[in-house]
């Protein structure tokens, strides 16, 4: 509970609270199949200079990332139907 608060007045960096939550789950750099996540927020890498008040640069946090295209997204869903 002290570090969600540590993180949520800002005491503690996003990448350090991260790193507890992914401690916490069991995952370690130790492990090569237990190895911490950390997610994927960026939709735009070609752009020199991010505004990161246009919401356009960020990912639909709503899709995981294997459908964040149109054509991937109607792959996924042909695939999924071929599913028992």
């Amino acid at each position: 509970m002290y570090n969600i608060c540590c993180w949520q007045a800002r005491l503690v960096s996003n990448y350090d609270y991260l790193m507890y939550l992914n401690l916490a789950a069991g995952r370690s750099f130790c492990d090569l199949t237990q190895w911490p996540i950390m997610p994927w927020v960026l939709n735009d890498y070609k752009s020199s200079k991010l505004d990161f008040a246009d919401p356009s640069i960020f990912r639909d946090l709503s899709k995981v990332h294997l459908v964040l295209s149109s054509v991937l997204e109607s792959l996924h869903l042909r695939l999924y139907a071929l599913l028992p």
